[in-house]
């Protein structure tokens, strides 16, 4: 073989070689690419294997200590909600009871549409094995006017003792205007208007429980006279509270439990 023949060979077998190594070169970097892929994958995952292990026993953690909250909970029952009938006009003078309006009285619109004209109600609180501190709050407040021997004043709160129990009275006015729309609309539609209280208890801890209850009192019973427009009275044959069918029942709702890590903190469990 000639030289020339020779080195045209030898520079035939050096590409050869390179392209194979070329060749590997990518296989391999491909290979490691998937491989690196791969991992990432199975990294992920374990991060999220881990990261949901973890939110378990967080869980399982909270729902331990609420638990033991709950274990050593008040136990409230808020019942016997009672509407004091008929309606009331507000106090006249500071330290009045305000006055009862009489079956049959006439309202006029529009000139009476912001007269204020209220309710009265009444619920009990029956307390547990564990001593509770209570507070009643919302549009029907405890009445505080002295010269009425209508319960404690629960507007700030108070301790409530072992098996102990209160009969709450509560008092709100709202305009006859609301009074009117309440009596246009249907029962348990929009439109109607109502009083609201919330009953408060805490037991008395830091880290610890407080329970609240919803009381609300439709503003229904006013009937317009179908004679006189703008004529307006609640009827004397009206039946205020009492079974499903009552006008003015008192509606109390289920218990909303919150779980405090700190009260004074003002920090919430979980």
């Amino acid at each position: 073989m000639s030289t020339p023949d020779k080195i045209a060979t030898v520079s035939a077998v050096i590409s050869g070689i390179a392209l194979i190594t070329a060749g590997f070169s990518i296989w391999y970097s491909s290979r490691q690419a998937r491989a690196n892929e791969a991992a990432n994958v199975l990294a992920t995952q374990a991060n999220a294997t881990a990261d949901r292990a973890l939110a378990v026993a967080d869980r399982a953690a909270l729902e331990s200590q609420r638990a033991r909250l709950d274990a050593r909970a008040p136990q409230v029952t808020v019942t016997n909600g009672e509407v004091i009938w008929p309606p009331r006009l507000p106090p006249v003078t500071a330290g009045s009871s305000g006055s009862t309006i009489q079956p049959g009285h006439v309202f006029h619109t529009p000139q009476d549409d912001t007269l204020l004209v209220g309710l009265r109600a009444s619920f009990e609180i029956k307390n547990g094995p564990v001593g509770v501190s209570v507070q009643v709050s919302g549009d029907l407040a405890p009445d505080t006017r002295r010269n009425l021997a209508v319960g404690p004043v629960l507007d700030t709160p108070q301790w409530l003792g072992p098996d102990g129990a209160l009969k709450i009275f509560v008092e709100a006015y709202m305009p006859l205007s609301k009074w009117i729309e309440s009596a246009k609309s249907p029962d348990g539609v929009e439109g109607v208007h109502y009083f609201n209280a919330w009953v408060g208890y805490a037991d008395g801890f830091d880290t610890g429980i407080v329970d609240t209850v919803h009381i609300r009192v439709p503003a229904r019973g006013l009937r317009e006279d179908i004679n006189r427009s703008g004529a307006w009275s609640f009827p004397a044959d009206l039946v205020p509270f009492g079974e499903d069918h009552a006008v003015n029942a008192v509606w109390i709702g289920h218990r909303i439990r919150e779980y405090w890590e700190s009260k004074s903190d003002n920090t919430r469990l979980g």
